[in-house]
């Protein structure tokens, strides 16, 4: 996925997502943050979940977003890892995101505990975002 990269970091797990304007951006950054936990390329879509929220600033967006992966991993053994219908306006998210049953013989590449604000940076324009993940 050449849409992100890893950063080396101590203790946690950073990444660096781009993107060619904001909508494009945080879809990456959730495409980018279910391959982190499973690798996404051979999965097949098999649920779907509708969502939308409010926010106050784009972190928090950003945060509240790639949420919705590591709450259904943890509590429903699923997988987001695409977004269609995805819309971004001045204070509202929304969207629809497709993803997989995890099964028993899928192995976990990384363990992510939560997003943090520690060190989230998004460029307004959608460019790139950095993002540290609490493994």
């Amino acid at each position: 996925m050449n849409y992100y990269r890893i950063i080396d970091h101590t203790a946690d797990l950073e990444i660096v997502v781009t993107g060619s304007n904001i909508n494009d951006l945080f879809m990456n950054a959730f495409s980018a943050t279910a391959d982190l936990i499973f690798d996404i390329s051979a999965l097949k879509t098999t649920v779907h979940k509708n969502f939308q929220f409010r926010f106050t600033d784009l972190k928090e967006a950003i945060v509240n977003l790639l949420g919705i992966i590591i709450e259904n991993v943890d509590s429903r053994s699923v997988l987001f890892y695409k977004l269609s219908g995805f819309k971004i306006s001045s204070n509202t998210v929304s969207g629809n995101a497709a993803g997989a049953r995890i099964t028993d013989d899928m192995e976990p590449l990384n363990v992510i505990k939560a997003v943090t604000y520690h060190d989230l940076y998004i460029d307004p324009a959608g460019k790139e975002a950095r993002i540290l993940f609490d493994i």
